[in-house]
């Protein structure tokens, strides 16, 4: 976790869930974090994030980036 984020804090973790859960199941089912690597999510979430504020779901470049910080973080090897 530090490697990749290193000012990352569990408080931070914690509001990533709650956005990815509130956010992203407004348009689909949600993925369990290791359904795909780091990478993978680091180009999955700016563009599930476009296509979400096409439907005019509001997501900031904040909140999609906590986002994207919670999947890549849960989504790494340990």
């Amino acid at each position: 976790m530090e490697s990749t984020y290193p000012d990352l804090t569990v408080a931070k973790l914690i509001e990533g869930k709650g956005l990815y859960e509130d956010k992203c199941s407004r348009c689909h089912g949600l993925k369990d974090p290791i359904a795909y690597t780091p990478e993978q999510w680091q180009r999955i979430t700016p563009n599930m994030a476009n296509k979400a504020r096409g439907r005019q779901i509001e997501i900031s470049a904040e909140q999609e980036e906590t986002i994207m910080r919670y999947l890549v973080t849960m989504s790494s090897p340990r």
